[in-house]
């Protein structure tokens, strides 16, 4: 079992569940975290100090959209890209091990490149070429900076496999001009 950490805000059930989070997989079923769309990393030293400083925030009434640029930005700043994907390749194997025991499909996150970005949608669209992309990639759009008025729901589209590959961040509102980031796992 592994400890792993929650890098995006998500709603599962009834429940908020906020970027830093610490989800123990020998106490708690991961699955349901990650079907709600969920993106959990394996602590390692900059993810964990990045955890430590969005659970401040939240503790002082903070942003969650803060919390979860923090973690982000630990994942895509780290310069020790082999202990990531070390690390990620034990919590794929974790997750994957809850899905058997609870006889699911695959509900592991791919163990290969991490990639992030951010941008500013458009007409309520943002393409994003990306270095490395493939049909199993898990790509999930966080908005960093909303537009309080045109604000629509974020989906993700046009995905386009490759070295390059691109895929789409769209809001459900088409006149949506609200700042953006991505996170690649796969």
């Amino acid at each position: 079992m592994s400890q792993l950490f929650l890098i995006n805000n998500i709603r599962v059930g009834l429940n908020f569940r906020f970027a830093g989070e610490l989800i123990d997989t020998a106490i708690e079923d991961p699955t349901p975290i990650t079907d709600a769309g969920g993106v959990l990393v394996v602590s390692i030293p900059v993810v964990a100090t990045a955890a430590a400083k969005a659970r401040a925030i939240k503790l002082q009434g903070g942003d969650p959209n803060m919390m979860a640029g923090i973690m982000l930005a630990s994942v895509g700043a780290t310069a020790d890209a082999a202990a990531i994907a070390a690390a990620q390749a034990d919590a794929t194997q974790a997750l994957a091990d809850a899905a058997t025991a609870q006889g699911t499909a695959d509900a592991a996150v791919p163990s290969a490149s991490v990639q992030t970005g951010v941008g500013t949608l458009v007409a309520g669209t943002l393409n994003v070429p990306t270095a490395n992309i493939t049909a199993g990639s898990v790509i999930v759009p966080i908005r960093d900076v909303e537009d309080l008025v045109n604000s629509g729901a974020l989906s993700i589209s046009g995905i386009t496999p490759g070295a390059p590959g691109s895929f789409d961040i769209d809001s459900a509102n088409g006149a949506d001009t609200s700042s953006v980031s991505w996170l690649v796992i796969g």
